[in-house]
């Protein structure tokens, strides 16, 4: 997979130091994945991101969460699988991201 925005997990370590080890091994992750699917992605996600979710913001948007740092971070994507790209779009802290305030924003 390409990741887009991926200088935003660069900032976002620059800001949570905390999440620097978790995101480099996401990252190793989905530049070698081969989903095709969204199905595939799950099955396949769920073996290393056990806790990785899906939600659909209010724009209708497909969003991908995956837990960082043992859950101390919520790392925010869109997944297009027609370009084999996953888009950075946030990296919030496990309080951020219980405001839920991402579903309106994205």
């Amino acid at each position: 997979m390409r990741i887009i925005r991926e200088p935003d997990l660069d900032q976002y370590v620059r800001q949570h130091a905390r999440a620097a080890v978790s995101l480099a091994q996401w990252r190793i992750v989905v530049r070698d994945a081969q989903w095709q699917s969204f199905a595939e992605l799950f099955a396949e996600l769920r073996k290393t991101y056990r806790t990785a979710d899906a939600v659909k913001a209010a724009s209708g948007r497909a969003i991908t969460i995956f837990n960082i740092a043992g859950g101390r971070f919520r790392l925010l994507t869109a997944i297009d699988y027609a370009t084999r790209s996953i888009e950075v779009l946030d990296l919030l802290t496990h309080a951020e991201y219980d405001k839920e305030t991402y579903k309106t924003e994205l």
